[in-house]
């Protein structure tokens, strides 16, 4: 296997500073209709944390002619933005529409938050990212990652394909073993936001089986799962893979599509979904009955397992991104339209319409060892009359009208 070639990205052209990442509206981080996309992955030292960057520039020209980037690293959320520009001298590697970079950053503070930015060099329109490396609201990165058998390269997906092949690579190329859990478990699919009870509240996970690896190995995945890799059984740190199905992020069995329904059908309906012996013409029939229409039952089927389809693109973790806090959240009502971070806590805003008042969710992130993007909702019994009434407009067939 090729090895990733080591570019650490400097000064290139001097600094430059900006306004608070707090008050920045980020709602294009969930739109998938942003002209720029960001993803990442890390892993750390004793001393240094190494941050692997792909940026995709869905615009028509090159990145480097469209956009000026800069990254700034901060001691806390608030801190100013004193930003590093980047040069294309930069560029560890380049695929299509997605532009590869790694940064070197060290560990000198008791948080670490490394902000990239990029403006359009025509509009001046900033999207900023902000990367929480180091923070009492998560836990250590492992010093290995996986990385894509085939291309050498970081994979950045939040979960994995079975059958698909990756490199579980120690960031100092030695070869260590690196011992596995895994885990087959059922998580249940988030509460409504004005239920006080979270879900799966007490539930334990059981181990599956144990097995070990060596770094530098290539290995593949035959079972679905949650699998969590560690060097050290004795500490918490290590690295969770969420291996899936060929189809995912789409719900393709019928099963499934049955259960992502606990959100908009009531318990009775759900019962007789799951015990149906024609479990796809019973599904059929009940979109049909609630929305009173086969053609607005068609178009609500698209809508509502497309925005299934975004929250496990966007919020898979530990569990399917449609059954976490967020993900039913953007599930039931959409793309936010402003969504704002600072620190351990993530505000989503609707605005006021006609049939609601401005809505406002805040999630907070806790500290898991699976995944650095747990986040729960502070839930409140306000929620409850806009929460049935958008449920009534989706089982009506007038969602998106």
């Amino acid at each position: 296997m090729k090895k990733l070639l080591v570019i650490f990205i400097l000064i290139s052209v001097g600094q430059v500073s900006a306004q608070n990442f707090t008050r920045s509206n980020l709602y294009y981080y969930y739109s998938n209709k942003s002209d720029i996309q960001l993803d990442y992955k890390i892993t750390i030292n004793k001393n240094d944390a190494f941050v692997y960057l792909k940026v995709t520039n869905n615009k028509t020209k090159d990145l480097f002619e469209e956009f000026s980037l800069m990254y700034a690293v901060k001691s806390n959320y608030a801190a100013s933005f004193i930003g590093t520009v980047v040069s294309p001298e930069k560029l560890l590697s380049k695929s299509g529409k997605d532009y590869y970079f790694k940064l070197q950053i060290p560990l000198e503070t008791e948080e670490v938050v490394c902000e990239v930015r990029l403006e359009n060099k025509s509009t001046k329109r900033i999207f900023a990212f902000d990367i929480t490396i180091k923070s009492k609201h998560s836990i250590l990165y492992a010093d290995f990652m996986a990385k894509d058998a085939k291309t050498g390269k970081p994979y950045f997906g939040n979960y994995l394909s079975k059958e698909k092949k990756v490199v579980l690579a120690s960031e100092n190329g030695g070869i260590e073993k690196l011992y596995c859990f895994k885990y087959n478990f059922d998580f249940e699919a988030a509460t409504p936001p004005m239920s006080l009870k979270a879900s799966g509240s007490g539930r334990s996970m059981e181990i599956d089986s144990v097995f070990s690896v060596n770094t530098n190995d290539t290995i593949s995945f035959a079972e679905k799962g949650l699998y969590f890799f560690q060097k050290d059984t004795t500490k918490i740190v290590g690295l969770a893979i969420k291996v899936t199905d060929k189809y995912y992020p789409k719900l393709a069995k019928v099963e499934d599509l049955i259960a992502s329904t606990v959100y908009i059908s009531t318990r009775l309906e759900k019962r007789k979904l799951t015990d149906a012996e024609n479990k796809k013409k019973a599904m059929d029939q009940f979109w049909i009955k609630i929305t009173n229409s086969k053609s607005r039952a068609k178009n609500i089927i698209r809508m509502y397992y497309g925005n299934i389809k975004t929250a496990n693109e966007l919020f898979t973790n530990y569990k399917d991104g449609w059954k976490t806090d967020q993900g039913m959240i953007f599930t039931i009502f959409g793309l936010p339209n402003q969504v704002f971070r600072d620190g351990n806590a993530e505000t989503w805003v609707y605005i006021k319409k006609e049939d609601r008042p401005k809505l406002k969710f805040i999630f907070i992130k806790e500290k898991n060892i699976f995944t650095k993007s747990h986040y729960k909702l502070k839930r409140d019994k306000s929620y409850e009359k806009y929460w049935y009434r958008t449920i009534d407009l989706w089982r009506k067939g007038r969602i998106g009208l």
